[in-house]
């Protein structure tokens, strides 16, 4: 079983975001976006990164109350899914 884990990250890892037909085929899936977005929680609020439509994604910032603190944005053109949530963290933690 850990070869077919490994073929499989392997698999996960080998799909790159250059078009919106790699997002919609295997990219959206592997990050657990729902529809465009991916959302999760921060120790005192959440975040939303919105796929731009091409390799990009636009970044908002929330605190606890639902008040916005700042927004960003990255480029992952050619990256991989890990790539991907890194960067979207790496912007979240310069962001708060």
């Amino acid at each position: 079983m850990k070869h077919v884990k490994l073929f499989e990250q392997f698999l996960n890892e080998a799909a790159r975001l250059r078009s919106q037909r790699d997002w919609e085929r295997d990219i959206a899936d592997e990050v657990n976006a729902d529809g465009d977005e991916i959302i999760d929680d921060l120790d005192n609020g959440y975040f939303k990164a919105t796929y731009d439509g091409y390799t990009g994604f636009d970044i908002v910032v929330y605190n606890h109350k639902d008040k916005e603190i700042g927004t960003g944005a990255i480029d992952c053109d050619g990256c991989g899914s890990s790539e991907i949530l890194d960067a979207i963290w790496g912007e979240v933690r310069d962001i708060a």
